[in-house]
């Protein structure tokens, strides 16, 4: 009797496990963040810490049409950027705290590097997107950005 109420303890034990497994997967569905400028909404990466700021973009081979990379800075800032590494021209968008944009330079080519490109004014949020966005977009400075987050399916 002692053995059969063992095994059934462990039993339930196995089932409540599997059904908090199983509940923490659907709950588990990823966040994508989302940046609004005009009518462009791109899908972007966020370089939130050293390795991914240090990293950006480099070695990709392309970035999807709609995405970008948005590095975010504790401190406002004249933040620089560099095209080391990369195979594919940019548009880089600094972004002041209330997130208007401040500056833009725009095509940046690979073969520019070692140049360095910063801001004139303090940004607390510096965006990359694939070059030529911005003029399809008629994004300029003094533009406001919107951040969305959306569950993905």
């Amino acid at each position: 009797m002692k053995k059969i109420m063992i095994l059934f303890v462990i039993v339930v034990l196995i089932i409540l496990f599997l059904l908090i497994c199983v509940n923490q997967k659907q709950n588990r569905r990823s966040q994508s963040i989302y940046v609004k400028i005009n009518d462009l909404r791109l899908k972007i990466q966020i370089a939130d810490n050293l390795k991914k700021k240090f990293l950006g973009l480099s070695g990709q081979k392309k970035m999807p049409e709609q995405e970008g990379m948005l590095f975010v800075f504790n401190q406002p800032g004249s933040h620089s950027f560099w095209m080391r590494g990369m195979k594919f021209p940019l548009d880089i968008i600094w972004i002041n705290e209330n997130l208007e944009i401040i500056e833009i330079k725009k095509d940046i080519q690979p073969d520019s590097f070692p140049q360095i490109y910063k801001s004139i004014d303090p940004a607390k949020y510096v965006l990359e997107i694939n070059a030529g966005l911005s003029d399809q977009y008629n994004i300029k400075e003094g533009d406001r950005c919107f951040l969305e987050n959306y569950l993905d399916d």
